[in-house]
């Protein structure tokens, strides 16, 4: 908290804060990340970042139903920013985890499009494969894993897509 209360008259700090709480989620410390972005979140409402971190954290930690609340108001309010493809993907991936790959599904595709091309677009189509082999829909998930591929996927996200193809 004292760290926090150093920073939170300068929303310049915003961005160290949350890189020290994910930090912290990713190296088996998920309460004090937890803690850390809580704080993050309360002290910058409005920030899609505070939210996104704190729900990724969340996830880590398995609480969903939070990670979930953080996650769908980090992508209300990335708009049509640069983190709203992150936001999208963790909480499509929230859903799929949690046993709702309709939920997911609906979610993606009523996400109108990312650009083709791009890793997030990649991505994207990957979790959208994932979500509609969860939802037995084998075919709609072969044709966006496929896409996936041919897309700039990076090399971490290929495993998953090549293993969800069964190759």
């Amino acid at each position: 908290k004292a760290f926090l209360a150093a920073h939170s008259a300068d929303t310049g700090y915003l961005p160290a804060c949350a890189n020290l709480g994910s930090l912290a989620a990713h190296e088996g410390n998920p309460t004090w990340a937890v803690t850390i972005l809580e704080e993050c979140a309360a002290t910058f409402p409005r920030s899609d970042t505070a939210h996104y971190n704190l729900g990724t954290a969340l996830r880590l930690t398995g609480q969903a139903p939070r990670a979930e609340k953080e996650l769908s108001e980090a992508l209300r309010l990335a708009g049509t920013g640069a983190l709203r493809p992150l936001a999208l993907n963790e909480l499509a991936l929230l859903l799929i985890d949690s046993g709702r790959p309709a939920a997911a599904i609906t979610l993606l595709e009523g996400a109108g499009p990312v650009a083709e091309g791009t890793v997030e677009g990649a991505v994207l189509e990957k979790t959208l494969g994932l979500a509609c082999q969860g939802a037995g829909r084998a075919g709609d998930a072969a044709a966006a894993l496929r896409r996936a591929l041919d897309g700039p996927l990076p090399a971490a996200q290929r495993g998953v897509a090549l293993s969800a193809l069964g190759a």
